[in-house]
């Protein structure tokens, strides 16, 4: 659903059933006033409630918070596989191929392997395999209770406090960022050395 109130006006929900070929009765959609607030959290528990499986199709997460969110509540997830999900999900066995796709801004994304993607989502109609992906989800997700993510952060900022003035600003300004086709070349080189081997752990 559409929530105005966290962020920009991304996402063009009309044009994506239309990509998608689905209904009105095949999403769930908020109604207008709770796009404007969001929705509580036993809205949110109800959302989670109608759903047998998560598909995270993404080109990018800071976290991906909504995989643990689902995880938690033994829904099992099926992701991209970024870096960021990559290592919050390590050894998960659902998480979708991805190639790097390196826009026109500069930002190196992903993009999915719809047909892996399909394959993995495929894997939980079976329902031995549902069970037992529920139970790795959600003991994936137990990992990031409250209590560990806020000792991490705590750490970070104690950390960053203690190295304070020991390193010097990174020279961003000096790299040439222009995004030529010589400079996608060279980024796509760093990423994988070895072209045509098998894809590297990031």
């Amino acid at each position: 659903g559409l929530i105005k109130a966290v962020g920009a006006p991304m996402w063009n929900v009309d044009a994506i059933k239309a990509t998608l070929g689905l209904a009105d009765d095949d999403i769930l959609t908020l109604e207008p006033r709770l796009q404007e607030t969001g929705i509580t959290e036993l809205g949110l528990l109800f959302a989670y409630s109608l759903l047998n499986a998560y598909i995270l199709a993404t080109l990018g997460e800071g976290f991906g918070l909504p995989l643990v969110e689902a995880g938690s509540l033994g829904i099992p997830i099926v992701a991209t596989r970024t870096p960021v999900i990559e290592e919050l999900w390590e050894g998960y066995p659902l998480l979708a191929e991805s190639k790097p796709i390196v826009v026109s801004e500069g930002f190196i994304l992903y993009g999915t392997d719809y047909a892996d993607l399909a394959s993995k989502m495929e894997v939980l109609l079976d329902e031995n395999s549902w069970e037992k992906c529920s139970k790795r989800a959600k003991a994936t997700a137990s990992r990031y209770t409250l209590d560990r993510m806020v000792e991490g952060v705590v750490k970070l900022a104690e950390l960053a406090e203690k190295k304070k003035g020991a390193k010097k600003p990174h020279p961003l300004e000096k790299y040439d960022a222009t995004p030529t086709p010589a400079y996608k070349e060279k980024v796509i080189k760093t990423l994988y050395p070895q072209a045509g081997t098998a894809k590297p752990k990031i």
